[in-house]
């Protein structure tokens, strides 16, 4: 493990030494979407031609409305299922994304679990190791069969102890990809990824949450060159999206590392992380409008919704 983290950390400095050249391009990187009612003309900043974005997700079972029309080939969308089905006859998500792909959507992967390791205080869907399991084998594993690829619960960054009872308890899961979550700085970055690859060798990592929270813009903007461009080098990394898409002022993890002004303008990460080049427009939270976490519970809140719609029918 010493020598791999000795290795990661040469390859984050040869990333770093490269930042200061040009910012390249990647395919591997993804819109952890939340909805922002009150400016839908950012949606389409994100998929503008010759963004970078292939792939979403929107911690639901059903694409946004905004993007639903964009073919799968295009924009990807991935489904979560977030959380415990709500009763026994809840079969709601192996059942929507069943017909999505019987309605010629090619749905080739789906994201497990959202911080079960987590409260619901903080996002985390609270969920027992058992509990999990169970779930997983009702309404997860049958994908498989339909040709999805099976991403792990996402669990926190202090929640490798949770993954790894899951993985001993669900001997019969199929575990294609391991998506993790992490916001700090760049050496527990390190550590983290280091970890769970030496853990788990040979499965494939996604980074479907990250950032460096309520700091100073040039750290942001290091953390986030030295990630990213570390993150499109490494082979065993098949995907990552950056948690900062919306505007500044609609933050819960600090202005800096946002995609957007408060005036919906691309910052220099927003940008970068589309593709192109600094465009210097400074993020801020002069006049902050509403919290991005609470857009985060109104999508739970859907979830629930569609979960109490679907056991009516």
């Amino acid at each position: 493990m010493r020598h791999h983290h000795q290795l990661l950390s040469v390859l984050f400095l040869a990333s770093s030494a490269f930042s200061q050249v040009a910012f390249s391009s990647s395919a591997k990187r993804g819109l952890p979407f939340v909805p922002s009612p009150q400016f839908p003309q950012d949606n389409q900043i994100r998929v503008e031609p010759g963004s970078d974005l292939t792939w979403f997700y929107n911690y639901m079972w059903a694409p946004s409305p905004e993007f639903s029309a964009i073919a799968q080939s295009h924009f990807e969308y991935v489904p979560m299922i977030w959380g415990a089905p709500a009763n026994d006859d809840d079969w709601n998500f192996l059942n929507n994304v069943t017909d999505m792909i019987k309605e010629g959507r090619n749905i080739s992967h789906m994201l497990g679990f959202n911080e079960p390791d987590g409260p619901w205080s903080q996002g985390g869907s609270n969920m027992s190791v058992s509990s999990a399991v169970e779930a997983w084998m009702r309404e997860i594993e049958p994908l498989k069969k339909l040709g999805v690829k099976l991403g792990a619960p996402a669990v926190t960054q202090r929640g490798q102890d949770w993954l790894a009872q899951f993985m001993a308890a669900c001997l019969n899961c199929t575990i294609d990809f391991i998506p993790l979550h992490y916001y700090g700085n760049l050496s527990g970055f390190q550590d983290l990824v280091s970890r769970v690859h030496t853990t788990y060798p040979n499965i494939k990592l996604w980074i479907n949450e990250f950032g460096f929270d309520h700091v100073a813009l040039q750290p942001t903007q290091e953390f986030f060159n030295d990630t990213t461009q570390f993150l499109d080098s490494a082979d065993y990394i098949e995907r990552y999206s950056w948690f900062g898409t919306f505007r500044s002022n609609a933050s819960n993890v600090g202005p800096n590392g946002c995609m957007l002004t408060q005036d919906g303008k691309l910052t220099d990460i927003g940008s970068w992380y589309l593709g192109g080049a600094a465009t210097n427009n400074v993020p801020s939270v002069a006049s902050k409008i509403y919290s991005i976490r609470t857009d985060i519970w109104v999508v739970v809140i859907l979830v629930m919704v569609m979960n109490l719609f679907w056991l009516m029918v």
